[in-house]
């Protein structure tokens, strides 16, 4: 007796400190990072489900002794809950690792927006959690509720919360927004399962099957075949809702991720193997393709997609999805208990008929979700009219004069992942020093198309939320004197308005997005609003901030995120780089000046060290916050924050391309300074000290290693480079060193 009693005590003892050492990391968060309030609802579950699990092995041990079969049972019970728990534990880490600085957050809040128009789900919210896997996951939530209310009726604890599902997305996409256009296709299993769409088909296809075959199929087989073919019909049902909430998008996705164009032959025609049509554990990628491309007709994107995209082997491996017919994908028929041993189920002909089924589903499901090719069409060629010229899309003018738009999120992503795929190079012509032929360049300008996209979305909600139509900008008579007025040094409000309203590919046109309320006009100035991402300095590894390379720089601040609503602490006598909510793109003719709204700079704030604002300049604005106090003060993202004031600078042509420097930030940079070697050089410097290394005669290095290069000969020239990217790959000189240039590397 004495000894199970001493067994159950430290099975409990050993499970109450393994759901302590769970609950301990949702109740001790670290508050720098922000979390969804999804992700926080879920922290605050487990930790009162946790709070639960331990007072009920309190009580279950502190009541008098037991009998040799109660012990027993208690260990049972305390096995039980150790796997549940177990089950439990695989998600916290996960999730407490997608904070939302590692999330695409604008994404997921015009996802969640667009998902909760459908039919009794306006209560839904999703968790995201991150995942080592390159692919995307829903947990089924049968099978979390079941593990989680299985711990809730032994404790006597909180049940898991109704209308939330989890997602999981790749860590390495935390901050990508056109490959994380998948996450539909899991929102979708969601609903599948919210429906019970798995029971209906599983009912329909076990009646099939018993009056097409009655017992010549076992039974063991029939349920198998029934799993299976309800799994597949699952993953379309997935899909095509996937197409339904967010157009082309999906499919694009699709293809770029799990670079589906490679199973196609030189021809891009056809696949290269019979195996690719053969359905496995799921449908074939060409078969779900298939699909997508029917529900794209359906909802009219494709005459359109196929005029646009033109070219694009994205496109053209849809085509070919959507011309393969369905006698060409390959189903294994099952086998029947028969005299002769030959008749076998029709697993293909059974499949494609409750195909079928899984559209019309789709169809119900998302009935009260508006068009979305309807809405991409009426806006998308405006959308790629900023893009192209750098610009935030989420204020959109277009014609002179004309109303503003404000696009929906299906418009923007479809428009500005088509932009991706086609118009990148477009881009880059128009940008200073930009190189369509190198990838870093095609790269760096891609990541701020999805940056653009990523603010004009966020914009949109903001906007959308607030109403604007009562703005200036909104009302067509506003602004229509200033044509007349001859040019003043500072732009007037009436001169401000009448360029905001211009169309974006106008060179005097002005951009200020999101404006939100007449408040922010003044007669001669424009309020601008503290965005909600920071880089704080930190303290460096040594005892001065190297300015040498981006490395170094980078090294030397925290980027912290404070969401609209919530606040930033910034203490006395310390700075942080800020940004301002706004993305502001100036006319080629206007400089402007950023300047601390008086009501800040009483508490002792400045905002501004570098104020000025070059003409055909675009981006939001990264600003220098100080604060010179002897107190801490808060910060709130969203709240007016500085003046832009605009001048007229005597510009008579506009610049036939765009400087990359800075250019199209929707964050606060950390400086990108020119390494000393360059900067002194064109002082004909011939040596500068460098930190650690003392004084470096730059130009004699040159002069003497470009002596000795020219008296190799071409083998021995290609050793000594390979030695050198050895050195380099590996850290042996300073970033700047030049070395590379020297090396021809």
């Amino acid at each position: 007796m004495s000894n199970l009693k001493a067994q159950a005590r430290l099975d409990a003892t050993s499970l109450y400190l393994f759901v302590s050492s769970i609950s301990d990391k949702c109740e001790r968060l670290n508050r720098t990072l922000i979390y969804p309030a999804s992700s926080e609802r879920f922290f605050a579950y487990i930790s009162r489900l946790a709070a639960a699990t331990k007072v009920h092995l309190q009580q279950s041990l502190g009541t008098l002794d037991k009998s040799p079969e109660e012990y027993l049972d208690l260990r049972d019970e305390i096995a039980t809950l150790r796997s549940s728990w177990g089950f439990m534990h695989r998600f916290v880490k996960p999730v407490l690792d997608a904070d939302t600085l590692t999330l695409p957050t604008s994404l997921l809040d015009g996802l969640k927006a667009r998902f909760r128009q459908l039919k009794d789900f306006s209560e839904t919210d999703f968790i995201f959690y991150h995942s080592t896997y390159l692919n995307y996951f829903n947990v089924k939530l049968g099978e979390f509720n079941q593990r989680a209310n299985k711990i809730s009726r032994m404790v006597k604890g909180p049940s898991f919360p109704t209308r939330l599902g989890l997602i999981g997305i790749p860590y390495s996409q935390s901050s990508a927004l056109f490959i994380n256009c998948l996450i539909p296709h899991e929102m979708g299993h969601f609903v599948f399962g919210d429906l019970q769409l798995a029971k209906k088909f599983r009912s329909g296809i076990e009646d099939r099957l018993i009056k097409l075959y009655d017992a010549r199929l076992e039974p063991a087989k029939r349920g198998e075949l029934t799993d299976k073919l309800v799994f597949w019909l699952e993953e379309l049902f997935c899909d095509a809702f996937a197409v339904r909430l967010v157009g082309f998008s999906f499919p694009f996705a699709f293809v770029e991720l799990f670079d589906i164009a490679a199973v196609l032959d030189e021809s891009a025609r056809m696949p290269k193997s019979k195996g690719d049509l053969l359905f496995h554990q799921y449908p074939p990628d060409l078969f779900r393709l298939k699909l997508q491309v029917s529900v794209l007709k359906t909802d009219g994107w494709w005459d359109t997609l196929k005029e646009k995209c033109e070219g694009s082997h994205y496109l053209q491996t849809l085509e070919t999805a959507g011309e393969l017919s369905d006698e060409e994908f390959l189903i294994q028929p099952v086998p029947l208990q028969s005299k002769t041993g030959s008749e076998k189920v029709d697993v293909k002909g059974l499949f494609i008929e409750f195909l079928q089924g899984v559209l019309s589903e789709v169809d119900a499901a998302t009935a009260t979700v508006p068009n979305g090719a309807m809405l991409w069409m009426d806006a998308g060629d405006l959308i790629e009219k900023y893009l192209v010229n750098g610009t935030v899309p989420s204020t959109l003018i277009p014609s002179e004069g004309a109303k503003p738009i404000i696009p929906e999120t299906v418009s923007l992503l479809n428009a500005s992942y088509r932009f991706y795929v086609q118009s990148v190079p477009n881009l880059i012509t128009k940008i200073e020093g930009a190189d369509n032929s190198q990838i870093g360049d095609t790269s760096y300008w891609s990541k701020r198309v999805e940056m653009w996209t990523a603010k004009a979305v966020e914009d949109v909600d903001l906007l959308r939320r607030n109403e604007p139509s009562s703005l200036p900008l909104f009302n067509e008579k506003a602004g229509a004197n200033a044509a007349e007025a001859e040019p003043r040094a500072v732009l007037s409000q009436c001169e401000i308005i009448r360029r905001l309203r211009l169309p974006v590919n106008d060179q005097c046109n002005l951009v200020i997005t999101p404006l939100l309320d007449q408040e922010s006009f003044d007669q001669d100035s424009v309020d601008l609003r503290l965005g909600t991402h920071f880089l704080m300095p930190q303290v460096p590894p040594e005892p001065f901030m190297n300015l040498v390379g981006p490395e170094q720089i980078s090294q030397t601040y925290l980027h912290l995120h404070a969401p609209l609503g919530s606040y930033f602490v910034l203490p006395a006598h310390q700075t942080v780089l800020g940004a301002t909510l706004e993305f502001v793109k100036m006319p080629y003719d206007i400089s402007g000046e950023i300047l601390t709204k008086s009501s800040i700079a009483r508490t002792f704030i400045t905002i501004e060290t570098a104020p000025w604002i070059h003409p055909s300049y675009r981006g939001c604005l990264t600003l220098e916050i100080a604060n010179v106090s002897n107190t801490a003060i808060i910060l709130y993202p969203g709240t007016p924050i500085g003046q832009l004031v605009l001048f007229h600078a005597g510009i008579e042509a506009a610049p036939e391309k765009l400087s990359g420097s800075y250019l199209g930030p929707v964050y606060p940079e950390a400086p990108t300074p020119k390494a000393p070697r360059k900067a002194l050089g064109r002082l004909k410097l011939g040596k500068f000290r460098r930190p650690g290394h003392g004084w470096i005669n730059d130009g004699k290095i040159r002069k003497d290693i470009g002596q000795e290069i020219a008296q190799m000969n071409p083998q021995e020239r290609e050793k000594l480079s390979s030695v050198i990217r050895i050195l380099l790959d590996n850290g042996a000189f300073p970033s700047d060193s030049g070395i590379a240039e020297i090396f021809d590397i």
